[in-house]
């Protein structure tokens, strides 16, 4: 058991390496990380030698170092004649089914497991470039043990036989972690069908809603630069209402070009701000036509005071004396 163990083993791996070949740790119950293994011993008096090496079958035929499960070698130690309790396989044949029953439940876990820790992998790197409020930190170590006990399982080789109670625990480990990662960090998708309209001095802005069943709030974000990524932007406004797709912005400069964002963001803070295209408007200067017709307003209104004064002094001015007429001679 020993010798089998000095080259069958994980060769010391832990969450965030590669397990070398870990079919001692399986067989000790003892592979994998993050596991209750309290119901997941599997026959540990069995020795490697007992089944790799026929040491209970008489058949001539049989291999005599192979890694492929020996169905004759479960029957001999679980026929009839075993004690009771241990009179599993009454035939061979019940061996083999037994042994492809535990195979197939195995081929079928991994089939669906692997996609889904691809998937987490796949989003811990795209949310890095985004805005979360999950840790990612956090995220990437259970995503570190899920990969890691997925990969015991498959570089054990043994298609779960070694311990199929450890081996589905593993999985099932694996399945919820990448699961769990999948449900707090899959971001809304890019909102679509943004249109700017420029009225009256102010930008109206139109989307197409967001579908997101765990939809938290739309950012507006309004640039004067034109960028792919709104990461460190702050935005100019928050919509909360999933079925509002309208908002007008104002307080804006005349005669300069904005560019604008609209982003969806869920729950748990996911929001794709990276890999963005703009809709931008340019918001006309203001003419000078009404400053003309100010200063034009204001000069008539300065013409006619300064009349109206004129007019005032003349009709208060004191009329020249005429000098007294002499009397008349007799």
């Amino acid at each position: 058991e020993e010798i089998c163990a000095r080259c069958h083993n994980a060769g010391g791996a832990v969450p965030g390496q590669a397990p070398h070949h870990p079919m001692a740790e399986m067989r000790n119950n003892t592979a994998g990380a993050g596991v209750d293994r309290a119901d997941t011993s599997y026959m540990p008096a069995v020795y490697c030698a007992e089944c790799h090496l026929g040491l209970h079958s008489d058949q001539a035929d049989r291999p005599n170092h192979t890694f492929v499960p020996q169905p004759i070698e479960c029957w001999a130690c679980h026929n009839d004649s075993a004690p009771v309790g241990l009179q599993l396989f009454p035939t061979v044949q019940d061996a083999v089914d037994y042994i492809a029953s535990k195979e197939a439940a195995y081929d079928t876990k991994v089939a669906a497991v692997s996609p889904k820790v691809d998937e987490a992998m796949a989003l811990l790197e795209q949310m890095v470039g985004n805005r979360t409020s999950q840790n990612l930190a956090t995220l990437k170590s259970d995503y570190d043990i899920a990969l890691f006990n997925l990969e015991t399982v498959e570089s054990d080789g043994s298609s779960s036989n070694h311990n199929p109670p450890l081996a589905m625990a593993l999985l099932n480990d694996s399945d919820a972690r990448a699961q769990n990662i999948i449900a707090h960090l899959t971001p809304p998708a890019k909102i679509s069908g943004v249109t700017v309209v420029v009225e009256n001095g102010t930008l109206k802005v139109s989307w197409s809603a967001s579908t997101a069943s765990d939809f938290a709030m739309y950012r507006i974000y309004v640039l004067t630069s034109d960028k792919t990524n709104v990461t460190s932007d702050t935005a100019a406004l928050e919509v909360t209402d999933q079925s509002t797709v309208e908002a007008v912005l104002s307080d804006l400069k005349s005669g300069e070009t904005y560019y604008v964002y609209v982003t969806a963001v869920d729950a748990d803070g996911n929001e794709i701000t990276n890999t963005l295209a703009s809709v931008s408007a340019e918001l006309p200067a203001k003419s000078n036509m009404l400053t003309y017709g100010i200063i034009g307003i204001v000069i008539v209104i300065a013409v006619a005071v300064v009349a109206m004064m004129l007019m005032r002094r003349k009709k208060g001015a004191t009329p020249s004396e005429t000098p007294p007429t002499p009397p008349s001679s007799q």
